[in-house]
Formats: structure tokens, C-alpha cells, sequence
């Protein structure tokens, strides 16, 4: 890499750095909200480095050391593969500054290494952390070697880059096959669904497998486990051969080989770069034509639906917003028809490692379950701040501002209920409830996700962040996505876990009056807070 490529590279990361926002901003509201997001993120750190090292300090102590760096290399690669498909084109295609970059002095292989690297990096820091709390927890309980530390330490970076290389080079095929289509969104959408769906349900099915009922079982089984991933993947298998052999040569080959891997998918993207960028921008100027073309739909529908139909076609018409949105959906659709067609037994076996369990009293909580797919991440929480520089056009409509938060909030309800409630009422059939179980589970269902409209709309309206380079930033990374998915996952997870506790001392349909009532409190706040926020 040359310095050219290094000032490039440093200027993405300035440009993105809250840290750097943060030095030279003024304005009190951004300071706060900048605040917020670095301490969220610190507190997420810290949780995450504690579990990651209690596991690998426990894994270590029952006498399974050999298991810790496979389990180590094969969550990372796990993540990188996943992660990098879902956002990969959003930074390698399309972003907003591509034509003042090409007309730049670099090379097209140069912006393709940048644009990866920035990728990379901003991910590595996550999969660092996973790994260092590993080696703190792994030492406490081995004791291991100076070289096993430097080992470890040197290695680290270079356990994500082949996984995300391979995630990239997919994500490339994916653009590639959708630019010459003129469904080049519903082709790239529907390859991506393909390859990143089975990668969620196969913990569960290798647990399924693996299950037992003691505590050294489960070690053992997971040593397994992890010992033939490292056979499969190679990067695993060096990793875990240079810690627990110190086998410097294993060391070299995972340097050498991602490095090989790395320049060689560089050149292989930078030899159809400029074309696949072409395929798209044209085809965003022929959609852009045909909205124009049409404009007269919007006219001939009530104000609210045409707003609605507007995000409908902004969404549906970005890879990225599609994927990562609609992922929920489309889970929640899946396991409503696997329930459909497989008994409900075997799917508990699935999902509790083995132990069989009778859920007919818990039916209940069903729809919480189902919640956790289609509250994913709503549109309502990017969705201002995916207008970036358009929306000034918005703000000077003469349209209220109301009246438009009502449009996004009605998208997002045709979007998530009719997926709820089908995987609602899947599970409901599975578990044979009464007509009772089922108005409950339907009142329920529209509840929640009402309350996940409202909820983040008002994320949405309070973080909202227009300048953005690529989708990815909002729709992954925003603020606004960020403070919707942390408090509603634990507030969620806390409430299940309340209620099965609570249903050992009360009734379970009195329970859930009480916590849909409480949900219904909080979705009226919200939309409060909206009607505030949108008339600032």
C-alpha cells in the first residue's frame, strides 16, 4: 500500500469518526447524541469482552484448551462471512462520492483495496476485541507461553481476512449477476437470502446434534465441534495449530495465504469495477425515470399511502435496505411454514439442544418469540435518515411533517404484520391452542409490532443522520437503527424471562394483560414523542 491509498483510506476513516465529529463540533445536540453512541458502544464492548472470556476462561478450566482458539477463529470467521455479505456492496458499490473518486488520481485497483480495507478494518476492531478477551480468559486459566501471546496478538488480524474475502467476492458475483438484469434488486436480494438464511438456523441444528445433558458434555461435544470446523476451514485449523503446538509454520501459511487470497481478490474486482458500477448507475437513472414517469400514482392515492408507497419503492429498490430490514420478515415467514409442516416436538428439540419440553402452557409467550424476527430492526428507524440530501426537499413540501411520519409508520405496519401474524398463527396451529389462545396471540402479535413501529419512528425522528456516505451507515450502523435494536433485544429478553418466571405464581393470561398494557403505555409515549419531535 502507498501513501496515496494511505491519505485515501485516512480521509474515509476521518470523515466517519465520531471521535472526530466530536473534536470539532460545536452544536451541543450532536456532542450529546455522538456522547451517547461511543458509551453505548463501550458498555456493548465491555459486555461482550466479559462473556467472550468467561467462556473461554470456563472452556480452558474443565480441561478443553486445546478447543479455545478454534472456537475463538471459528466465531470470527462466522461473523466476517455473514456480516461482510449482508454490507459488502453497499461499501464496494454505489457509495455517494464514486465518480469524484475514480476522477482522482488512483488506480481502480487502489479504490477497490481502500474501499475493502475500510470495510475490514471498521469490522476488526469488534473481531480484536472477541479475540484479546478470549486470550485474557484463556491465559488466566493456562498460563501459556510468551510466544503463545505474541502468536495469538500477531495473528488476530489476519483471522478475518480470508472469511471476508470470500464474503466480498460473493457479494461481487451477486452484483455482477443482478447488473445485467433489469430485476437486478429482486436477483441480488433473493442470492443474498440464499446464502446468509442457513447460517442463522445452523447453530441450532449442530446444537440439535451435539445436544447433552451434562455441563462437561456439552464442553466436550463443542471441542468437537470446533476441532472440525478447524479441519474444514483452513485459517481455523493454522490458528488453532501455531496456539496450542506454537507451530510457527502454521503462523506463516495463515499470513501468507490471506495475503495471497487478499491480492488476488483485488485484482479479480478491479477487473470488472468500473463496468459493474456503470450496470448500476444506469440502471438507478432509468428508475429514477420511471418514478418521474409515474408520478401520477402518487397523485391519484391518499396522501398517508403514497408516502407509504414511496418507502415501499425505497426500500424494495436498495439490496442493502432490502436484506438487512426485511431479514426478520422473511425468518419469520420460514419458521411459520416449517411449523406448518413439521411437529412442533421437533422443532423444540432444534432450538433446546436436545431436551424435550412440553410448551403448550407457554403458548402464550409465542408471540414474544415470533417479536424477535419481525422487531428485528423496523423501517420507521432508518428511514429519515435514509433521505441524506433529499430531505430538504421533504421539509419544504407542503406536506406535514405528521402526515409523512404517518406514511413511513404505515409501510412499516404492512410490512411486519402480515409476517407476524402468519408465524403467529403457524405457531399457534403447532401448539394446538384453543380459539382463546388465538385472539390473544393476534392481540399480542399487533401490540408489539405496533408499539416497533411507533418505537422506532421516534429512534428514527431523535437520531436522524443525513450525511452518510452509504446506506450501510444508517441501515446497519446508524444511530437511530442502534438505540431501537439494544433496548428493544433486552427489554424483550427480559420481559420473556419475567413472565415465565411470573407464570409459576399467577395466570399466564393475566401476565400478558399486564405486559401488553405496559406496551401499549410505551406506544403512546413514543408517538408523543413523535408528535414533538416532528413538529421541531
Amino acid at each position: 500500500m502507498n501513501s496515496k491509498s494511505l491519505i485515501l483510506l485516512r480521509a474515509m476513516f476521518m470523515s466517519t469518526s465520531r471521535i472526530n465529529a466530536l473534536k470539532h463540533t460545536t452544536d451541543k445536540k450532536i456532542r450529546k447524541k455522538h456522547i451517547g453512541a461511543i458509551v453505548g458502544a463501550a458498555v456493548l464492548a465491555v459486555y461482550g469482552a466479559v462473556m467472550v472470556g468467561l467462556i473461554a476462561g470456563v472452556m480452558a478450566g474443565f480441561g478443553f484448551k486445546e478447543a479455545v482458539p478454534g472456537m475463538v477463529a471459528s466465531v470470527i470467521t462466522i461473523m466476517s462471512l455473514v456480516f461482510t455479505l449482508l454490507k459488502s456492496n453497499g461499501y464496494l458499490y454505489g457509495f455517494k462520492e464514486y465518480d469524484m473518486i475514480m476522477a482522482m488520481p488512483f488506480s481502480v485497483n487502489e479504490v477497490v483495496s481502500d474501499r475493502f480495507l475500510f470495510m475490514y478494518l471498521r469490522d476488526l476492531r469488534w473481531d480484536t476485541l472477541i479475540s484479546l478477551s478470549a486470550l485474557v480468559g484463556y491465559a488466566i486459566a493456562v498460563r501459556p507461553t510468551v510466544l503463545t501471546y505474541v502468536l495469538w496478538i500477531l495473528l488476530t488480524p489476519f483471522i478475518p481476512l480470508v472469511p471476508t474475502v470470500i464474503s466480498a467476492l460473493l457479494g461481487v458475483l451477486v452484483a455482477r449477476i443482478g447488473s445485467r438484469s433489469k430485476h437486478r434488486n429482486v436477483i441480488q436480494i433473493v442470492l443474498i437470502y440464499i446464502f446468509v438464511i442457513p447460517m442463522f438456523f445452523i447453530q441450532y441444528i449442530i446444537n440439535y446434534i451435539i445436544g447433552s445433558d451434562k455441563v462437561d458434555d456439552v464442553l466436550s461435544s463443542s471441542s468437537d465441534l470446533f476441532a472440525g470446523i478447524s479441519k474444514a476451514i483452513p485459517t481455523v485449523g493454522w490458528f488453532g495449530k501455531a496456539i496450542n503446538e506454537t507451530d510457527v509454520l502454521s503462523a506463516v501459511l495463515l499470513l501468507a495465504v490471506s495475503l495471497i487470497i487478499y491480492v488476488g481478490a483485488v485484482i479479480l474486482i478491479g477487473k470488472s469495477y468500473r463496468r459493474i458500477n456503470s450496470n448500476l448507475a444506469g440502471f438507478e437513472v432509468k428508475r429514477n425515470a420511471k418514478k418521474q414517469d409515474a408520478s401520477g400514482i402518487y397523485k391519484k392515492k391518499p396522501l398517508v399511502w403514497s408516502i407509504a408507497y414511496k418507502e415501499f419503492k425505497r426500500i424494495t429498490g436498495s439490496t442493502t435496505c432490502a436484506t438487512n430490514i426485511c431479514m426478520g420478515m422473511v425468518m419469520a415467514v420460514l419458521v411459520g411454514v416449517i411449523l406448518l409442516f413439521v411437529k412442533i416436538d421437533s422443532v423444540i428439540l432444534l432450538f433446546t439442544h436436545g431436551h424435550p419440553a412440553d410448551v403448550t402452557p407457554y403458548r402464550l409467550i409465542w408471540p414474544f418469540i415470533v417479536y424477535f424476527f419481525v422487531g428485528m430492526v423496523p423501517s420507521t428507524a432508518p428511514s429519515p435518515s435514509l433521505e441524506g440530501k433529499n430531505d430538504w426537499i421533504i421539509k419544504t413540501m407542503p406536506i406535514d411533517e405528521m402526515t409523512v411520519c404517518r406514511g413511513r409508520m404505515l409501510f412499516n405496519l404492512c410490512l411486519t404484520l402480515p409476517a407476524g401474524l402468519f408465524a403467529v398463527l403457524s405457531g399457534c396451529h403447532a401448539m394446538k391452542g384453543g380459539i382463546v389462545d388465538y385472539l390473544i396471540s393476534i392481540y399480542l402479535i399487533v401490540v408489539l409490532v405496533l408499539f416497533s413501529t411507533v418505537y422506532g419512528m421516534k429512534c428514527g425522528l431523535k437520531h436522524v443522520k443525513l450525511d452518510w456516505e452509504n446506506e450501510v451507515e444508517v441501515v446497519k450502523n446508524g444511530p437511530a437503527v442502534n438505540t431501537y435494536v439494544l433496548p428493544n433485544l433486552f427489554g424483550t429478553m427480559i420481559v420473556i424471562a419475567l413472565m415465565i418466571v411470573l407464570s409459576f405464581i399467577m395466570d399466564l393470561k393475566l401476565l400478558v394483560l399486564i405486559v401488553s398494557a405496559l406496551y401499549i403505555i410505551l406506544t403512546l409515549w413514543s408517538y408523543a414523542r413523535v408528535r414533538k419531535l416532528a413538529h421541531i
